[in-house]
């Protein structure tokens, strides 16, 4: 298993706080999944996407667990190397 997946579980989010940390993570990782579970900000997650962050979208929220499990799911279906 070469590939390092990182997920981040995102409602509602400080826009500055999240910018700032999705930096960082962008700067040491590739591969970054952020599951918006239903916050009220969808161009944010927009941006998000436009700037090469990969977006799974929850159009409610479901609750933090809920979201990695969700993220997790995905993962696994995109990619059997995991």
């Amino acid at each position: 298993m070469d590939k390092i997946y990182i997920l981040v579980p995102s409602y509602n989010p400080d826009e500055k706080i999240m910018s700032e940390f999705l930096k960082e993570l962008k700067d040491n990782f590739k591969n970054i999944l952020i599951v918006n579970d239903g916050s009220i900000n969808k161009s944010y997650f927009d941006n998000l996407e436009n700037d090469g962050f990969e977006i799974l979208t929850n159009y409610v929220n479901l609750g933090k667990g809920r979201a990695l499990k969700n993220g997790i799911n995905y993962l696994l279906n995109k990619d059997e190397d995991i």
